[in-house]
């Protein structure tokens, strides 16, 4: 199949385009075992611990290795996306760089904002003690009866004191204070900005901004998007109110992704139903797994 190679490699553009354009890029880590673009399923390490013992001098025998053996557990690659951007009147050798840079901005928009959704939706079920399918966990698996905590802002409370809440709630479970996030809808994040405790982006570490993170309070890095949206009933409530954050840390949740087929430019003469043309096609395969559901807190609305 004719194609536009080369020393760019386009493939690696997307790619990197689509790294940019995720809003939980910094949120998630990539700690698994296998190889997503060939494999139905990967490993992903559920809370392993190193066992601590005291060393022997005298007793060397007694010195045994400890692991956890419930340490990893499969996790399936459920997300398989293509594109497939027919261009008309161009061909592989008049298409303008300018024609090429916006198409594939528009893929890797278009790819992130479906890695995006997925990562919320699972994220969401695993504080309501759900695997990524929406299924209870089963007894056979470590997550089992695990699930995260929901709270409700009190009547009248500071948004930074229902932070600090979430801050200490998280240290009380272990969680590393290193790299902890905060996942906030429109209406958190416009709590958050009114709040005299925030620190704006413009006043953030280049690090930090790079992360994708638009603000930080209560030792949180701040992400947002108008995707995280719905309702929860917080422990003790009588009924659902709005969500308005999750407070997480990316060692909690897995993604796994890879690109089956790099997307490239193509010859669109090669397509049983265009005539002319070129075509930007490519296909990405990706999931994510909570290993931790316990690990993250999630804030509701007061009850009215």
């Amino acid at each position: 199949m004719p194609s536009l190679t080369g020393k760019t490699e386009y493939g690696k553009i997307v790619a990197a385009k689509l790294r940019q354009e995720l809003v939980t890029r910094a949120m998630a880590n990539q700690n698994y075992q296998g190889d997503a673009k060939t494999a139905a399923a990967v490993n992903i390490p559920v809370t392993p611990e190193f066992s601590v013992s005291n060393y022997s001098k005298t007793n060397i025998a007694s010195n045994s290795v400890s692991y956890d053996t419930n340490g990893w557990i499969p996790s399936i690659i459920d997300n398989d996306k293509f594109i497939n951007e027919y261009l008309d009147g161009y061909d592989l050798n008049t298409l303008p760089y300018d024609e090429k840079a916006d198409a594939m901005d528009r893929a890797a928009y278009a790819l992130a904002k479906a890695v995006d959704t997925h990562f919320i939706t699972v994220l969401q079920r695993a504080i309501n003690g759900q695997d990524k399918a929406g299924n209870t966990y089963t007894s056979g698996d470590p997550r089992y009866q695990k699930a995260g905590t929901i709270t409700a802002q009190g009547s009248g409370e500071d948004i930074y004191d229902a932070v600090v809440r979430l801050y200490a709630t998280q240290t009380k479970k272990g969680v590393p204070t290193r790299g902890r996030w905060l996942f906030v809808t429109p209406d958190g994040l416009a709590a958050i900005l009114g709040s005299n405790k925030c620190i704006r982006q413009s006043d953030l570490s280049q690090e930090i901004v790079a992360k994708g993170a638009i603000a930080m309070i209560g030792g949180y890095e701040v992400y947002t998007s108008g995707q995280l949206t719905g309702t929860a009933t917080a422990t003790g409530a009588g009924s659902a109110t709005n969500i308005l954050m999750i407070a997480g840390h990316p060692n909690y949740i897995t993604r796994m992704d890879a690109f089956k087929v790099e997307p490239n430019w193509f010859d669109g003469n090669t397509d049983a139903n265009i005539v002319g043309g070129v075509l930007l096609k490519g296909r990405e395969v990706f999931s994510h797994d909570v290993t931790s559901p316990d690990a993250f807190v999630e804030l509701v609305a007061a009850a009215s």
